[in-house]
């Protein structure tokens, strides 16, 4: 998805009067609920959105607990009648409307018109945008035309679908949703598109996850829909790590804080020192321009405990580090504590890399 170009148009979307979505020939259901949460975000920013083709009643029926309730916005089309002014000259035009039929009434010099002498032409109606789900093909097909400016594809090839539609959300910045809606039918569609957040995720599209359940996602109404009794943790858990992590230029550093609240809410209370050792090896993938990387997390005992891992000299790094802070060298890492709260440990640490670096 062409995602500099959403910003360029992100003004433009706006102020939209009319939006079409379409799925592609190669759609498939994360497809079909990324577009629900683009059509919901449009509606409840008041501009008309029309869905092509509907979404498959298989899916409706499956999703139905989180897909929105509201009625779809109907398409207007346009059909022009045609009528020669050589062989007629039109005096009056009326119209009756009954239970069966609206009727045109056609007052005209030169006799009675025949089925003959009438034109029948379909005009396309014109949205202001059009969005793509899987392949790209023609509104035309379906009586809609939309400038090719304002065409835009979200393509897998491209990047994630669910990202995708999230950047588009961002960057028409629209109005501040009062409901779960769309955080959880993204949600849902994150996780069909990566396989429950399987190993193979991308370290962003975890903590989209995160952001995701912070905004309210309900997860168990998805678990309940796909069958999954227990979510997958660790990516979870990972997912909310990331987005927690902060970066500091001064001390050359990455700073990652894991909550009691973030381990009871993953079920990774009684969590061992290597989750958070993997996690640090996730910071560094996604960050790795910084020589140190410092996670802290509090225990079930409310207790800060942390690990501090530089990515270079290692052996140097410890020695020195052992100098300045209480505690023991863990697989290459640095593991200090306990400390009495997040504050006090981010501190006496930034104190001890202030000497070392």
């Amino acid at each position: 998805m062409n995602f500099q170009k959403t910003q360029q148009l992100s003004e433009e979307i706006k102020k939209a009067k009319s939006v079409a979505l379409f799925l592609g020939k190669d759609y498939d259901e994360k497809d079909a609920l990324a577009r629900e949460v683009l059509g919901e975000v449009f509606h409840l920013n008041n501009i008309p959105v029309y869905f092509f083709p509907e979404t498959p009643k298989d899916t409706k029926d499956k999703w139905s607990s989180i897909l929105p309730s509201r009625q779809k916005d109907g398409l207007v089309y346009h059909t022009l009648i045609h009528i020669p002014k050589t062989s007629f000259s039109i005096k009056d035009i009326g119209y009756e409307n009954d239970d069966k039929f609206f009727t045109l009434n056609l007052g005209t010099n030169g006799g009675h018109i025949g089925k003959k002498d009438v034109f029948f032409e379909s005009r396309s109606t014109e949205v202001d945008f059009a969005f793509y789900f899987g392949e790209e093909n023609s509104g035309e097909e379906v009586g809609i035309f939309t400038n090719k400016e304002k065409t835009l594809s979200i393509k897998k090839e491209n990047g994630s679908v669910t990202e995708g539609v999230s950047k588009i959300i961002q960057a028409i910045k629209t109005k501040t949703l009062t409901d779960t809606t769309i955080p959880t039918l993204l949600y849902a569609s994150l996780l069909l598109e990566t396989n429950n957040l399987d190993e193979k995720t991308k370290p962003d599209l975890l903590i989209l996850a995160g952001n995701l359940l912070k905004m309210g996602a309900d997860k168990n109404k998805i678990n309940n829909i796909i069958g999954k009794k227990q979510p997958i943790l660790f990516p979870q858990l990972l997912g909310r790590a990331l987005a927690r992590t902060q970066t500091n230029e001064d001390l050359k550093s990455t700073w990652t804080f894991v909550s009691k609240s973030d381990l009871e809410k993953t079920g990774s209370i009684a969590a061992e020192i290597s989750i958070f050792q993997q996690i640090l090896s996730s910071v560094r993938d996604y960050l790795p321009s910084q020589p140190v990387n410092v996670i802290f997390w509090q225990n079930k005992e409310n207790e800060i405990w942390g690990l501090v891992s530089p990515r270079e000299n290692q052996e140097d790094f410890l020695k020195k580090i052992s100098l300045l802070m209480t505690g023991k060298v863990e697989n290459g890492n640095y593991h200090i504590g306990p400390f009495p709260n997040f504050s006090g440990a981010e501190i006496r640490t930034q104190e001890a890399l202030k000497e070392i670096l």
